[in-house]
């Protein structure tokens, strides 16, 4: 019958060492070329969601503004929710029927132009 080979203890701890100082050089650098790789793919993608990217860009101001008008007033911020719900309510009916929501982006588009 063989012999069974002890485990040296250092040497275990050494590979031990060894695996987690290499995982914590390459994890930041697949991190940084997975971002390289998104931000090259947003770059390609930019004529087909410059339209989406300029839309958000004009509701953001609009709702800026609303915001600022609404904290003066406060009559407005309530008339601001009651309109938002009803928005959300519209939006899932038309959903329904249509299977196009007006309040958010379909998945294709946020796919292509905001998330990586």
């Amino acid at each position: 019958m063989a012999k069974k080979k002890k485990k040296d203890p250092i040497a275990a701890s050494i590979n031990k060492a060894m695996k987690k100082a290499i995982s914590s050089i390459t994890k930041p650098i697949m991190q940084i070329i997975k971002y390289f790789k998104c931000g090259i793919n947003k770059i390609i993608n930019l004529p087909k969601c410059i339209i989406f990217y300029i839309f958000d860009i004009i509701i953001g101001t609009f709702f800026l503004f609303w915001s600022l008008i609404a904290s003066l007033i406060p009559g407005l911020k309530d008339l601001g929710k009651i309109i938002w719900k009803s928005l959300k309510m519209l939006d899932k009916y038309i959903y329904k029927f249509t299977g196009i929501h007006i309040l958010r982006y379909s998945r294709s588009i946020l796919k292509r132009c905001y998330l990586c």
